[in-house]
């Protein structure tokens, strides 16, 4: 349940019995209310009151108002506007009755708060709270709906009240620690989460929170440790394990971050890491980096075609190369500019692996695409292409694409002296 749904429902009686009330209830309207407040489902509570729905008494108006809200955020999504309207008309209905009725006010706070207009909840809870005498519940609502309308001053100001106020309860604390993660201050999140650590040292969540302290504040040996610990302390946790494989290899620890995310793969492969796309990526990587190239290959193959990302191919390309297997190489980069493939980098790569796998046409085919781009390595796409035209002994074509080179780059001694030297050559 969210931290801030702490309305109590059986408040009702203590407002009834309250000294300064002095709203007349007769004894079958006071029936009706106490039965309304016990029932567990509200829309049996709305039906004891429904007999004395226009009565004009605030505590009918007030009660249906909180059992409104109860409907609007446990029942269905498509009645949840409706319901809302509802329950708002009756809160509005009691302090136009009471006036000084703050129950109505925490409902409307409540509502707000569900809409997600956490500044209309701030302004609510305002006009119904007496802070130096509100409750240990209703401090952790204003917090709350102060962090979420992104108004830190009063956030702070609320979290260090409760803190003082209510020493032994740690929702404050770890609110006040949201409160500083969400508002970007890492070293304050650092000392309050050391706190924290303190009192509960198996917490996965706080050890996750210091590693982004300390990632944030370039402290990489404490993030990583922290990383570490809480998967330690929840090593079922998949996104702990990944991030902390990811860590690990971030900080050049490619073995260690192997043995981490293994688990996460399978073997072979389960459905829901292949369903993964970039988790798969990261397993390949680690699994490159790792010296596991024939792991590296299964995994990248296990991945659905369709579903075979850039990123994917060029590792299948590379770990291919590892074990000297050209063909799968070439393989792999012409999938990728079927797909479109606009580096030319990578084209000038997959021409050099095509003419490695003795496939002149294919490598013939990637040189051209490269040479025509303005991209640096359309430059050297135009060498390698004349080197493969004169290794077929096509004079005639390498001299065109020389030509057409130095046309973009007069000042290229290479291809001056290449050039130099098929003008002496027999035509």
């Amino acid at each position: 349940m969210s931290i801030w749904r702490w309305i109590g429902w059986g408040s009702l009686v203590v407002a009834l019995t309250a000294a300064e009330s002095t709203v007349p209830v007769s004894p079958e309207l006071a029936k009706a209310l106490t039965a309304a407040q016990e029932q567990s489902d509200p829309l049996k509570g709305l039906a004891e009151l429904e007999p004395h729905k226009e009565s004009g008494n605030v505590w009918v108006h007030l009660l249906r108002g909180q059992l409104l809200s109860r409907l609007a955020r446990d029942g269905e999504a498509a009645q949840r506007a409706t319901r809302q309207r509802e329950a708002e008309a009756a809160f509005q209905a009691a302090l136009a009755l009471d006036g000084q009725l703050r129950q109505a006010r925490l409902g409307l706070a409540q509502l707000a708060a569900d809409r997600g207009d956490w500044t209309q909840a701030s302004v609510e809870l305002g006009e119904a709270l007496d802070w130096n005498g509100a409750t240990r519940s209703e401090l952790l609502f204003a917090a709350n709906v102060a962090i979420q309308a992104n108004d830190w001053r009063a956030a702070t100001v609320l979290l260090e009240q409760g803190i003082v106020r209510f020493p032994a309860e740690p929702a404050f604390r770890r609110m006040e620690l949201a409160a500083l993660v969400r508002g970007g201050r890492p070293e304050e999140a650092r000392q309050a989460v050391r706190a924290l650590l303190a009192r509960t040292p198996d917490d996965a969540e706080l050890w996750r929170h210091l590693a982004w302290a300390a990632h944030e504040l370039q402290d990489e040996p404490q993030a990583l440790a922290a990383r570490e610990l809480a998967l330690l302390a929840q090593p079922d946790n998949r996104a702990s394990r990944r991030d902390l494989a990811a860590a690990q290899l971030n900080q050049q620890q490619p073995q260690a971050a192997f043995l981490t995310l293994r688990p996460l793969i399978g073997d072979p492969p389960t459905p829901e890491a292949l369903r993964d796309i970039p988790l798969m990526e990261l397993a390949v990587r680690v699994a490159a980096d790792a010296g596991e190239t024939a792991l590296g290959r299964t995994w990248a193959a296990a991945v659905p075609p369709t579903s075979r990302t850039r990123t994917l191919r060029l590792f299948s390309a590379q770990l291919a190369l590892r074990q000297k297997d050209p063909q799968a190489a070439s393989t792999a980069l012409a999938e990728l500019v079927a797909q479109g493939e606009k580096d030319a980098a990578v084209l000038v790569w997959a021409g050099q692996v095509a003419e490695q796998a003795g496939d002149a046409p294919a490598a013939e085919s990637f040189y051209t695409l490269s040479a025509s781009s303005d991209q640096p390595a359309g430059a050297i796409a135009s060498l390698r292409l004349v080197g493969l035209y004169l290794k077929q002994s096509r004079r005639d074509d390498a001299r065109i694409i020389l030509a057409t080179h130095l046309i973009k780059h007069p000042d290229d001694a290479s291809a001056q002296a290449l050039k130099a030297s098929l003008d002496r050559s027999p035509k």
